[in-house]
Formats: C-alpha cells, sequence, structure tokens
C-alpha cells in the first residue's frame, strides 16, 4: 500500500525461503527463523496472557462465530474417528499375536499343573546317552 513493492517481493522470498526450511526441518523454526535476519519475536510478553475464562468468547473475534463452530465440529469428528481407528487397529493386533491352536497340537492338560500334559512328555521314548 505505501509503494513498496521490491521490499515486498524480498520479504515474501525470504518468507518462502523460510517455509521451505522449515520444512526441511520438519517443523522446527529455529534455523528458518535466522534467515529472516530479524530480532525475535518478544515471547516474553506472552506470558502475562491469560485464557478466556469461561464465560468469556473462547475463539478470536476475527473470525465469525458460525465459522468457529463449524471447524470444531469439523475437528470433533477427525479426533472422534481418529480413535475409533486406534481401537480397531488395536483389536486386530492382538487377534493377529494370537493364532488359534492347530490341529496337530496336543491339548494341554487340566488343573493348576498341568500334570496330564507333563505326563505325556515324560512318556516319551529315552534320549540315548
Amino acid at each position: 500500500m505505501q509503494g513498496r513493492h521490491e521490499e515486498a517481493r524480498a520479504r515474501a522470498a525470504i518468507a518462502t525461503a523460510c517455509f521451505d526450511q522449515q520444512s526441511c526441518d520438519r517443523g522446527a523454526w529455529l534455523l528458518a527463523n535466522e534467515l529472516t535476519l530479524e530480532p525475535p519475536p518478544p515471547y516474553a510478553s506472552f506470558n502475562s496472557h491469560t485464557a478466556p475464562e469461561q464465560w468469556e468468547v473462547q475463539h478470536t473475534r476475527l473470525i465469525d462465530d458460525r465459522w468457529c463452530e463449524l471447524f470444531m465440529a469439523k475437528l470433533k469428528e477427525l479426533a472422534e474417528y481418529q480413535e475409533k481407528k486406534g481401537k480397531l487397529t488395536a483389536a486386530e493386533k492382538t487377534k493377529k499375536e494370537d493364532p488359534p491352536p492347530k490341529a496337530g497340537d496336543k491339548p494341554k492338560g487340566k488343573g493348576k499343573s498341568g500334570k496330564k500334559a507333563k505326563d505325556s512328555e515324560d512318556a516319551g521314548p529315552a534320549a540315548p546317552q
């Protein structure tokens, strides 16, 4: 708006390079922040910020309330979907880890000690010495 087109183009190019570096670093902003050659943001000023009270508006006032409600509904559906998917994959993993007994397997003996199964193992041919 002030007619500084070259500066705006240079800032846009630096911002693109910063975002590319951030994606290369898997979201880390440490190196990308240095590319801007500007002082870091005043994080200390955010320490005094308090969350809105229960009776206050819980989202930004820059966006209409209806849009925020739609976005929250979508996020809730996604969270429920991920939760259900996680439960189903966990159930499938436990089924795969406990395979059913094979037809040729001998059943274990009854009781806590399993003597019946132990006796049948001992009754086999003796190993040569």
